[in-house]
């Protein structure tokens, strides 16, 4: 059964419907952007040091 099915709409609607959550706005295409890369810039580093680290343990 797939996540968005009927119940699970009606069971989110209704959450939405008590809760009143605050809309909030779509980021831009440049934050997007900028979200993008700073998340593979984290990837990288977790990476690297990953890497360094089986090294000095092969060594």
């Amino acid at each position: 059964m797939a996540k968005t099915d009927k119940i699970d709409a009606s069971v989110i609607a209704s959450f939405a419907a008590v809760i009143k959550p605050a809309i909030r706005p779509v980021n831009d295409d440049q934050a997007l952007r900028l979200k993008a890369t700073v998340s593979r810039r984290r990837q990288l580093s977790d990476m690297v040091k990953a890497e360094t680290s089986r090294g000095q343990t092969l060594s």
